[in-house]
């Protein structure tokens, strides 16, 4: 099986983390909140199932959409998140539509007389863009409790890529994520590996580290400068193993030992004699066939699961083989 080539890693990474409500909460208290007159109920947020935009569309947006309220009026907010990675002269155009057509939507759905929607935009390209200069013009979002939505395009627009780095705020899950946005593109992504290293040993249990370790690897291995993927895949490979911060590599080391205890628990349940060494291959198994299903290379897998490059290989080509039917 070829290794499958993301076209947008961008966009994809952000729509995996984006789609953590832990991270979104951390974003709003951290950067949105400061910038609207109206408190969000962080309580209340919810990621909202968003059938407004047609299969012609899908690719275009990022379609993540959280369903809150303001605080204390209780009137429903919905914060529509878009992502671009390069300056798009259309976004004007896009984000209104868009907007309309989740309003549009709402509407139908019978989902109350007042509401107020807002787009947002994440933008991590290389170049300094002022995407103000493409969008409708903007006026306060005042809360009225006679209207039925707000007319207006009230964007908030954040440039991660261009933010300093003593502004990267929030939760740890947030910054690791900001970090990886602003610096992917940049030669500095190789220093910036061992900040973001440190900052995985302070996230939250509420998070998958294990899947979103996976996820960050991923995108690093897609969106990195070429010349550096190499490099910067063994550096993530070393964090396991560094003895100058011995906290953070049993952070990792617990990342790679996470699906070997399952696997081991499962053999003990069944009695088995030898269930603790099948669980653990069981285990692996099961850790390099996700991987390789997201795409991870090879030889990164091997690092993580310790398995023999021959059975990832195997493994690479029973996927392959059920795929093909």
């Amino acid at each position: 099986m070829n290794q499958p080539i993301i076209n947008n890693p961008h966009d994809k990474f952000f729509k995996e983390a984006f789609s953590h409500i832990e991270l979104v909460k951390s974003f709003i208290k951290t950067y949105l909140q400061p910038r609207i007159n109206f408190q969000i109920n962080l309580d209340e947020l919810q990621l909202f199932q968003n059938d407004s935009v047609d299969s012609s569309l899908k690719e275009s947006f990022s379609d993540i959409v959280y369903k809150t309220e303001i605080i204390p009026e209780k009137i429903p907010v919905y914060l529509l998140f878009e992502h671009k990675s390069y300056p798009d002269s259309q976004i004007g155009i896009q984000m209104e539509k868009y907007r309309h057509m989740l309003i549009e939507n709402l509407i139908k759905s019978h989902s109350g007389n007042v509401f107020f929607v807002i787009p947002i935009i994440i933008y991590n390209g290389e170049r300094i863009c002022d995407f103000s200069t493409y969008l409708s013009s903007y006026s306060e979002l005042n809360v009225r409790i006679d209207s039925k939505y707000e007319e207006s395009l009230n964007c908030e627009f954040f440039d991660v890529s261009h933010i300093p780095d003593n502004q990267i705020r929030g939760s740890a899950f947030l910054r690791i994520v900001f970090f990886a946005m602003k610096y992917v593109h940049s030669p500095q992504i190789l220093n910036k590996l061992d900040e973001i290293c440190v900052l995985f040993k302070e996230m939250s249990k509420k998070v998958d580290v294990k899947n979103f370790f996976d996820t960050f690897s991923l995108y690093v291995q897609n969106a990195a400068p070429k010349n550096l993927i190499e490099q910067s895949v063994k550096k993530i490979k070393s964090w396991e193993r560094r003895k100058n911060m011995p906290e953070v590599s049993r952070v990792f080391q617990s990342i790679r030992d996470e699906g070997w205890r399952k696997g081991m628990e499962e053999g003990e349940t069944k009695g088995k004699k030898e269930g603790k060494i099948e669980g653990k291959i069981e285990g692996k198994l099961e850790d390099a066939q996700r991987m390789l299903q997201k795409g991870m290379s090879k030889e990164l897998i091997l690092e993580i699961t310790g398995l023999p490059f021959e059975k990832i290989v195997e493994l690479e080509k029973s996927i392959e083989k059920n795929e093909n039917g």
